[in-house]
């Protein structure tokens, strides 16, 4: 089960009070029950209170209580994705 994050400030208060409160919201969800949380991007109106999904779920990710059996498997894949970077040797003009 999910839950979709909609960030829109429909009660008048301060913008980031409102993105704090749903942001919040994502990281008790997972103590609730969820299995994910969905942001809203909005891309055909001039309101986006939340401007980068991607950023937003970093934030939750690392807010979790998962988040550390996450980055426990994640870890090892970002290693092995490095590439292996050359240095070139001097040549002693």
């Amino acid at each position: 089960m999910g839950l979709h994050l909609g960030y829109q400030n429909l009660h008048g208060l301060p913008d980031v009070q409102t993105f704090m409160q749903e942001t919040n919201l994502a990281v008790e969800a997972e103590a609730m029950g969820f299995d994910y949380v969905g942001p809203v991007e909005h891309h055909f109106t001039d309101y986006a209170a939340c401007p980068d999904p991607f950023q937003v779920l970093s934030y939750i990710g690392r807010h979790c209580i998962d988040g550390d059996a996450l980055r426990a498997e994640l870890e090892p894949r970002a290693q092995r994705a490095q590439p292996e970077i050359k240095r070139a040797r001097p040549t002693g003009r």
